[in-house]
């Protein structure tokens, strides 16, 4: 399966690249001989016309070979017309030009065709406010659906999201439309300025966004208890019970969840829903405890901070300033509400040997926040470990015997040297978190051929924009060179794309082709960026290159790309034996 999804995967990677350069010679009148795909010994060929089609026994790579490449061909006068080194330089251009651009025309093809049709969106209404963020400060509510900002109308939650993060520290005008306890409907304006906060994408750490504390999914008030709770000790409440009912008054969000805890009293008719050993949910109906809070109140508070000695940086110290606060916060909150937290962040299961465990994290341990920030997900903690793996990540948890901790670490080299597609929070960091939210509203809507259009134009330019910054970083050497893949390991990200379905295998497809297009545009010998190179200097002196300029600069050419070969090949070996 591995070889097989890694054939096709670059066997049309090849054909379209080759096409490109196949389909602009043959417009510009050059004569093709053979169009192969594969190197090496040839295993079957046809001939149409004057070009011979080849199926060769090598699969990594193809080529196209056209009369007259070389300028140690004399052909005739008749000859020189279907000559490629006898066209004009902007004609040979746009042939060497044209593989690497089939290679961006290929992702805008397959991204249309996944677009194009019926989709589902969610809504723009919002699940879960962040508490103390932006959203929650301006009196925005679980349950609100925002209908426009600064007078654009709203339709789904990603475009909105968009806009937000497009907006860092500025102004915006935002009407939403809020339902009342008697069923109308109200329209609030609201006028609020998101924060601006570091992307969380790696290649563009130094980009701002903006964010205003938001989610469409909702988080259920499923909760954990520590081991000063009287709901604990009393055997009223276990782990992962969700609230659903205090006082009569329904709980439909974690807000809900914070009001109804701020206000209980003993003797409060709390409802639950608990899931038992066969997996079966029940509601159960308990009373809190004849006991006040001063007990519970009463704690000292314990940070301790294990930050590494080789990386006293103001920025680090920030982080941990803003994670001691942010413990010291929930955990005076947790006291505050009996002892009762929301379950988000709690270890529910933990490998042993894994970057986690030995930090010394234990199952039932709460992360409370990532590198300075509340956590709000198990993906925002599995995007900010993957954020840059090579830097110190900090994270606040708070124990069941309500110690803190701030935990200042990097991960182990081999996670982001074994890195997989499919790699979720176990396998990078060694823990699972329970699951607490479920998915927003979503609509159906249909995406016309010109949206569609537009659309795979503008994540394609996103790909291209992506891909050539983790070039650049690779050149400039802020990515290691142990990243550089070869044959095994597009082998293997194919079979990992194929094992999750079409569309991420065609989404796959469309990155590795953008690849492709950038690398093949690389100012070096040999390659397409390469004779486009040769081609400026001929055009600035206004003559050829001799034939013994140009063989040594594809003597150069090959040696490079030979030494990047031996390193992609000595990397995918190195991942085998890790």
């Amino acid at each position: 399966m591995q070889i097989l999804a890694g054939v096709i995967l670059l066997g049309i990677l090849i054909i379209f690249h080759e096409l490109g350069h196949f389909l602009f010679a043959k417009m510009l009148g050059v004569r093709v001989l053979v169009f192969s795909l594969g190197f090496g010994p040839k295993l079957l060929s046809f001939k149409i016309g004057e070009t011979e089609y080849r199926l060769s026994a090598i699969p990594l790579g193809g080529y196209i070979r056209m009369f007259g490449e070389s300028l140690e061909e004399q052909p005739n006068e008749a000859d020189r017309k279907i000559s490629f080194m006898h066209q004009a330089i902007w004609r040979k251009s746009l042939i060497a030009f044209a593989g690497p651009f089939f290679n961006f025309i290929l992702p805008v093809l397959l991204l249309f065709s996944l677009s194009l049709g019926q989709e589902q969106v969610l809504i723009p209404r919002i699940g879960t406010v962040l508490p103390g963020g932006v959203a929650d400060q301006a009196g925005m509510l679980p349950g609100d659906k925002i209908i426009s900002i600064d007078g654009k109308k709203i339709y789904d939650f990603g475009e909105m999201a968009g806009i937000i993060a497009n907006s860092p520290s500025r102004p915006l005008n935002v009407k939403i439309e809020r339902s009342n306890a008697d069923g109308s409907q109200a329209i609030v304006a609201l006028r609020l300025t998101p924060d601006a906060q570091a992307s969380m994408n790696p290649i563009e750490q130094d980009k701002m966004v903006g964010r205003i504390g938001i989610m469409p999914a909702v988080m259920e008030p499923v909760v954990v208890l520590d081991d000063s709770s009287i709901f604990k000790k009393e055997n009223l409440l276990q782990n992962f019970d969700k609230i659903i009912e205090v006082d009569n008054k329904p709980i439909k969000s974690v807000q809900a969840l914070d009001d109804a805890l701020e206000n209980l009293w003993p003797s409060s008719v709390i409802k639950i829903e608990r899931e038992g050993a066969d997996g079966k949910k029940q509601e159960l109906v308990i009373q809190a405890p004849n006991q006040g809070l001063k007990q519970i109140l009463e704690a000292d508070v314990i940070i301790k901070n294990t930050a590494v000695a080789d990386a006293d940086t103001p920025k680090l110290h920030t982080k941990i300033e803003a994670t001691e606060s942010l413990l010291v916060k929930d955990r005076k909150k947790t006291f505050a509400h009996w002892g009762v937290a929301l379950a988000m962040g709690s270890i529910k299961e933990l490998k042993e040997n894994s970057p986690a465990a030995s930090l010394g994290l234990k199952k039932g341990d709460r992360i409370v926040s990532v590198n300075g920030e509340r956590l709000l997900s198990q993906f925002h903690l599995q995007q900010s470990l993957l954020q840059n793996m090579k830097k110190i990540q900090v994270l606040g948890v708070v124990t069941p015997a309500h110690d803190m901790f701030v935990y200042a670490f990097k991960l182990p080299d081999s996670i982001e040297e074994n890195f997989k597609l499919d790699a979720g929070l176990p396998d990078i960091f060694g823990i699972s978190l329970p699951n607490v939210f479920h998915q927003g509203e979503t609509i159906g809507r249909n995406v016309g051929p010109i949206e569609a259009f537009n659309r795979s134009i503008k994540q394609t330019y996103s790909i291209i924009s992506m891909t050539t910054k983790s070039i650049w970083m690779l050149i400039k050497g802020d990515a290691p060179a142990s990243s550089i893949g070869g044959p095994i390991q597009l082998f293997d990200v194919a079979q990992q794309a194929a094992h999750k379905g079409l569309s991420y295998y065609l989404y796959v497809m469309c990155l590795l082709s953008v690849n492709l297009g950038l690398l093949n545009l690389l100012p070096i010998p040999a390659l397409d960026g390469g004779h486009l190179l040769l081609f400026a200097i001929e055009a600035i002196q206004r003559k050829p290159l001799t034939i013994r300029t140009r063989a040594i600069a594809m003597q150069i050419g090959f040696a490079i790309l030979l030494s990047i070969m031996v390193l992609a090949v000595f990397n995918d070996i190195s991942r085998l034996f890790r």
